[in-house]
């Protein structure tokens, strides 16, 4: 493998130092895997609207469960009580 050298300035270097740290990892294997990350992902880190994914999860996870309710509501309880109006005739 050869090597690379990538020009930052001090702060994200200090940044990259800490995240190193914290993640137990050397400044290349990082690196490496935030490419694969945002690649995978396709999130941009350049847009500062970027959100939490635990977050977008649980946004999805209300409207889901909302949808669900609805359906409930509109479709199976009226379904449940014609069958149920059904087996008394």
């Amino acid at each position: 493998m050869t090597k690379k050298s990538v020009i930052i300035d001090t702060k994200s270097h200090s940044e990259l130092t800490k995240l190193t740290e914290s993640l137990n990892m050397n400044y290349g294997s990082l690196v490496e895997e935030m490419i694969y990350y945002f690649k995978k992902t396709g999130i941009d880190p350049k847009d500062a609207v970027n959100k939490n994914p635990s977050i977008m999860v649980a946004a999805l996870d209300k409207r889901i469960v909302s949808f669900l309710k609805v359906q409930e509501r509109d479709i199976l309880k009226p379904l449940r009580q014609d069958v149920f109006n059904y087996q008394n005739l």
